[in-house]
C-alpha cells in the first residue's frame, strides 16, 4: 500500500525541480520509504529521495534537473519488509519500470506459475510479481490478479505508458492533463501542486451533489481538468500522445439455476480463502468490529479458521453514550465468545470542527455526510495506540448480498414483473411487519421501482450490479482509502474478493432475501460464528454519527459562520437559495440536515481550493 505519482512529457523535458515537494503531499500514504524513476540519457535511472535507504547507493534526484519521465512512489512496507521491496521497481534488462499501489493476494499462486515458465525472482515482494506479470503476459495479467491495486508500468523500448486500476476502484488513481503530456497520483493533492494547476471547480458535479446523494459516475471530479482512472480500466499512452482506454474487467451479471446448499457451500469456500489470502502481511492484521453482520461474520470466520488463537489479535470500533448510534451490545455479544483484544473509540466533540477540517483535507473532494468520521477517528487512534497496520472490513456485503433497504423496494418490482403476486404480496407484509412505512409512501416507491425496470430482464440483480460498479460502493471505498493511509494503514476487504463477487450475481434473488430476511446467505454461512442476536438482527446501522444532533448543538455555529459569507461563491451554487435553505433549517422549518451539510461541506471544500485572501476573510 502506497502513494505513486508520476508524469510524462510528449515533447520537450520538464524541471524536477518540483518532484519532491508534490510527492511529500503523499507521505501519509507511505511513511516507510521514497524513491524516484527517470530518464537519463534513453536509459531508466533509479534515483533516491528524502527517506530512501542509503544502503541502496542511489543517486539523489536532484542530480537530474530535467527528464521527460518520472515514476515516484512512497512506501507503505506490508509483505517483504526488506529495501528488496523498494519501488519504482525494474526488471533486470532496465527495460521495464514499475510503482504499484496496493496488494496483489494472489502473488503466491503467480510467483508459482511465473517460475514454472521459466521465470526467476529476485525477492519475495508481490510489486515483483506484478512486474514480472505485466512483462510476460500485458495487459491480460490484470484479470489473473486477485487483490487492489493503482499502478503505472513503462515500457522504456517503445515508450509507452500504462495505468491500471482494480475491477472496483478500492485503491484510487487520477490523472491531468499538463502543457507538455500528463500527470498522475494517487490522491488529488499531489496533481493540485503542479506548477500548471489552476483550481476549476466541476461546476456540473458540484450541481449533481447537491441535488442528488450518489456522487460517483465516471471519470469527473470536483476539480474541471482532473479525472479518475476508472475501475476495472487500463489506460496507455504512446509516444505521441494518444491513449487508449480499455476496461478489462467485463463481467456480466447472470443467475445461474443453483440448489441452495451447493451454493451456500460455494460461498463458504469462496469466503474462508479471501480471508485467508487477506491475512497474507508481514506486519500485524487486525479488523475494523462495528457489532454489524459483515464486521462480525470476518471476525467469526478468522476465529472458525483458527486464526485468532488468544487475545493478541485486535479488533476496532467506534461507540457512542447514546445508545441510538452506538452497536456496544452487539459486539459485546460477539466478545464474549471470541477472544480478541478490543478497542472502542469514541468521538472528541470539544475538536469536532478541527477534525472535519482535517477530513475534509485528505478527501480533497466534499462528501456525502460525516458517517466516515467514525472511521476516520478509528485510524488515527489505531496509528496512535498500536502496531496494527493492516485491518480487514465489510465493505461490499451489502451490493453484493441485498444489505440496504431499497433492495427490498428492487425485489418488489422484481416480482412485479415476473408476475410472482403472492411471494411479492408475502415479501411486502414481511417488510410492514419490520420496517413499517406509511402505506403511501411505500406504495409510491415501489411504483417508482416498477417504471424504472419496465422491460429490464432481472432487474434486482442488475440494479445491486450497478450499486456495484457506480454507486454507493465506489464512494464508500474511496472514503475508507483516504481515511485508512491518512494515518498510513492498509483497509483490506474480503467480500470484494472478486471471485465472490462473481459468484454474488449469479444468485436467485430469493438466495439474498427470504421472507425479509435478507443477506440470507451470508447469515445461514455465519450460523456457527456469529451470536444469534447479530444473525437475527433486522436493523442496519454500520460506522454512524450523530450528525444531525451535532449540527443543532456543537456545530451549530461553525455552520452560522460559514453560510455568514457565501455571497463569494455565488458563481458555484445559488448563494441565495442556500441561505433561505440555512434560515429555514436554523428556524426549524425544514429539517433537511443533509443537504445543510452539503452545503457547508462544499463552502469548505471551495475555501480551501480558493485564493488564500478569499479564505482569510470568510473567517474574520
Amino acid at each position: 500500500m502506497c502513494g505513486i505519482f508520476g508524469r510524462l512529457s510528449f515533447s520537450e523535458p520538464f524541471s524536477l525541480q518540483d518532484v519532491p515537494r508534490i510527492v511529500a503531499s503523499l507521505a501519509h500514504r507511505g511513511p516507510d520509504d521514497e524513491g524516484h524513476l527517470i530518464l537519463a540519457e534513453g536509459k531508466l535511472q533509479s534515483c533516491r529521495g528524502i527517506d530512501t535507504d542509503k544502503s541502496l547507493g542511489l543517486p539523489r534526484l536532484v542530480e537530474y534537473p530535467h527528464s521527460k519521465l518520472v515514476l515516484s512512489h512512497r512506501r507503505l512496507s506490508i509483505i517483504d519488509l526488506s529495501s528488496a521491496g523498494h519501488q519504482p521497481m525494474l526488471d533486470v534488462t532496465g527495460r521495464y519500470g514499475l510503482v504499484f499501489n496496493g496488494e496483489l493476494y494472489n502473488y503466491r499462486e503467480l510467483q508459482k506459475e511465473l517460475h514454472n515458465e521459466g521465470i526467476t525472482f529476485r525477492t519475495n515482494t508481490d510489486t515483483e510479481v506484478v512486474l514480472q506479470s505485466l512483462i510476460f503476459w500485458g495487459t491480460t495479467a490484470f484479470n489473473k490478479f486477485n487483490g487492489m491495486w493503482a499502478l503505472a508500468f513503462w515500457d522504456n523500448k517503445m515508450d509507452e505508458l500504462l495505468l491500471s486500476r482494480d475491477r472496483f476502484g478500492v485503491k484510487p488513481l487520477y490523472y491531468t492533463h499538463t502543457p507538455e503530456g500528463i500527470a498522475f497520483a494517487s490522491e488529488i493533492k499531489a496533481l493540485k501542486k503542479l506548477e500548471s494547476f489552476k483550481f476549476i471547480p466541476n461546476k456540473r458535479i458540484i450541481s449533481e451533489y447537491l441535488a442528488t446523494t450518489k456522487q460517483s459516475y465516471g471519470p469527473e471530479t470536483f476539480y474541471d481538468g482532473i479525472f479518475e482512472v476508472l475501475p476495472g480500466h487500463w489506460m496507455e499512452w504512446d509516444e505521441h500522445g494518444d491513449c487508449e482506454n480499455t476496461s478489462y474487467w467485463k463481467y456480466e451479471p447472470s443467475i445461474k439455476k443453483w440448489n441452495y446448499p451447493d451454493a451456500l457451500c460455494e460461498f463458504s469456500r469462496i469466503f474462508k480463502d479471501s480471508i485467508k489470502i487477506r491475512m497474507r502481511s508481514d506486519v500485524e492484521v487486525g479488523s475494523l468490529l462495528s457489532g454489524g453482520l459483515d464486521s462480525s461474520t470476518i471476525v467469526g470466520t478468522l476465529n472458525e479458521l483458527h486464526l485468532i488463537t488468544d487475545n493478541s489479535f485486535q479488533t476496532f470500533s467506534a461507540v457512542y453514550d447514546d445508545e441510538r448510534f452506538s452497536e456496544r451490545k452487539y459486539i459485546d455479544e460477539l466478545l464474549k465468545v471470541i477472544p480478541v483484544n478490543a478497542h472502542f473509540i469514541e468521538p472528541d466533540t470539544q475538536h469536532l470542527e478541527d477534525d472535519i477540517y482535517a477530513l475534509l483535507e485528505k478527501t480533497d473532494e466534499p462528501i456525502r455526510s460525516l458517517s466516515i468520521l467514525s472511521q476516520f477517528n478509528i485510524y488515527r487512534y489505531i496509528r496512535q495506540h498500536t502496531k496494527v497496520k493492516v485491518l480487514l472490513n465489510g465493505q461490499g456485503a451489502d451490493e453484493l448480498f441485498a444489505g440496504y433497504t431499497n433492495s427490498y423496494f428492487k425485489l418488489f418490482a422484481d416480482l412485479f414483473w415476473k408476475m410472482k403476486w403472492l411471494t411479492l404480496i408475502k415479501e411486502m407484509r414481511f417488510f410492514q411487519a419490520n420496517r413499517p412505512m406509511p402505506l403511501k409512501r411505500l406504495f409510491i416507491t415501489i411504483i417508482g421501482q416498477i417504471k424504472k425496470s419496465y422491460d429490464k430482464k432481472d432487474f434486482f440483480t442488475i440494479e445491486q450490479y450497478n450499486e456495484l460498479k457506480i454507486a454507493p460502493l465506489r464512494e464508500y471505498l474511496k472514503y475508507d482509502d483516504r481515511t485508512s493511509m491518512a494515518f498510513g494503514l492498509e483497509a483490506r476487504a474480503p467480500f470484494l474478493d472478486y471471485r465472490l463477487v462473481e459468484f454474488a450475481y449469479t444468485l436467485p434473488s430469493d438466495f439474498k432475501i427470504l421472507n425479509f430476511r435478507n443477506k440470507r446467505i451470508v447469515r445461514d454461512f455465519a450460523t456457527d460464528v456469529v451470536p444469534d442476536i447479530i444473525l437475527n438482527r433486522t436493523d442496519k446501522m454500520g460506522f454512524v454519527t450523530p450528525q444531525e444532533e451535532w449540527q443543532r448543538s456543537c456545530l451549530k455555529n461553525a455552520f452560522i459562520r460559514k453560510f455568514k459569507n457565501i455571497d463569494c461563491y455565488g458563481d458555484f451554487f445559488d448563494v441565495e437559495k442556500a441561505k433561505m435553505s440555512f434560515n429555514e433549517y436554523l428556524n426549524k422549518k425544514n429539517n433537511n440536515w443533509q443537504l445543510i451539510w452539503k452545503y457547508y461541506c462544499l463552502i469548505v471544500f471551495l475555501e480551501q481550493n480558493i485564493t488564500p485572501n478569499i479564505s482569510k476573510n470568510m473567517t474574520t
